[in-house]
């Protein structure tokens, strides 16, 4: 085994893209350094190690956790195990902030310098959590710009290195060739993103096929329906998308986003990767009715979806809960495939919020490593 090493956490698929480009640009700096932890397909093909899956992390909900804390907790108790054997230069917690937090807690007195990247929503809810990030963070690195006041305030150590989006997000094919794949020729192409995880595919999939049935319904036979798969996810929990004649892509997804004349997609990341490709979306989110109830008792913001928060208002219709039908989507999806002046309207929003971004020629993933490499080297 390679003695220089990095644990890296992760909990799910958007984190296990941030955290291969990482890795990728790490091994430029040090290439005889060796990665393990937690992970996604995306680290493993730069060579990680990975000691559990995020399949095996990927719960959400405040309700749905409890029924997976004694598989929760054996993973933490055989990470801390492997951190005090490997005994790594750094540990890199990577989004994920429930498990993270608590895991950097635990490893505090280990003297291992610990790093956060992707910040907790904190200034949604639970800003609690910032004294757990003074406390046991060595440094966090952000990734929105307003993100910067609240941690300066706060006095910790922080370094915003912009969104590794703006380096991901860029179609894999040209658009000719993914017309042919999607046979969207003369159509309107409907781009579905229920999910990343098992128990988000099981709170939105209802509503989702039935909005399919109520655009092809007004849409007749010039409506072409995608769906963009998790790789970590069985191809079984879509039968249902599959037997509503939906594409299935696991390959090719900016490709697929790009020629999209609508997404809908669950709250996060990918509303984020919708507004680079300057694509409508149709948030929709769906939890457990008691995860809700609790979890709403503490959320400080009205909207959900990152590009509304960035806007400062609501630019993108957001369907949560109750509110989350086929119906209610169909309505708002319709409302951006008839309306010309809205679709305009929203991509002059989504300019203004773009511009809070400045072009830099280091990309965020290589300021990561950067700031990490010089640490470990001064350390």
């Amino acid at each position: 085994m390679v003695s220089d090493n990095i644990m890296i956490v992760v909990g799910e698929s958007s984190a296990d893209l941030y955290a291969s480009l990482f890795i990728k640009e790490f091994k430029k700096l040090n290439p005889f350094v060796s990665f393990w932890g937690t992970g996604g397909d995306k680290m493993k093909e730069e060579g990680f190690e990975s000691l559990f899956h995020i399949k095996d992390l990927s719960i959400i909900g405040l309700f749905e956790v409890i029924f997976h804390l004694r598989r929760i907790y054996k993973i933490r108790k055989e990470l801390i195990n492997e951190v005090y054997k490997r005994k790594p230069k750094a540990i890199l917690l990577v989004d994920f902030p429930d498990f993270n937090l608590s895991l950097a807690k635990k490893l505090k007195k280990s003297g291992i310098p610990i790093y956060h990247y992707i910040s907790p929503t904190i200034w949604a809810w639970r800003y609690s959590r910032v004294k757990k990030i003074r406390k046991y963070i060595d440094k966090i690195f952000l990734i929105f710009p307003f993100e910067k006041d609240i941690y300066e305030k706060e006095g910790v150590n922080y370094e915003f290195i912009g969104h590794p989006l703006f380096e991901i997000v860029k179609p894999e094919i040209s658009a000719d060739e993914i017309r042919k794949k999607v046979k969207t020729e003369g159509k309107t192409h409907i781009v579905l993103m229920p999910g990343s995880r098992r128990s988000e595919l099981f709170f939105h999939t209802e509503a989702v096929i039935n909005s399919i049935k109520l655009f092809k319904r007004e849409l007749k036979d010039k409506v072409v329906f995608s769906l963009i798969k998790a790789p970590h996810l069985d191809r079984a929990f879509f039968k249902r998308y599959e037997e509503e004649g939906v594409n299935i892509f696991e390959n090719y997804k900016y490709a697929v986003m790009s020629s999209a004349d609508l997404i809908i997609s669950t709250s996060g990341t990918s509303n984020f990767e919708a507004m680079i490709l300057k694509k409508p979306v149709v948030v929709i989110y769906r939890l457990s009715n008691l995860s809700y109830i609790l979890g709403k008792r503490f959320v400080k913001i009205r909207e959900f979806s990152i590009v509304n928060i960035l806007s400062g208002k609501k630019i993108l219709p957001e369907l949560i809960q109750e509110n989350l039908t086929g119906e209610n989507i169909f309505k708002e999806g319709i409302f951006f495939l008839n309306d010309r002046k809205k679709r305009e309207k929203l991509l002059k929003e989504y300019d203004k919020i773009l511009s809070l971004y400045k072009t830099d020629k280091i990309k965020p993933s290589e300021k990561l490593a950067l700031s990490i490499w010089k640490s470990i080297k001064e350390g």
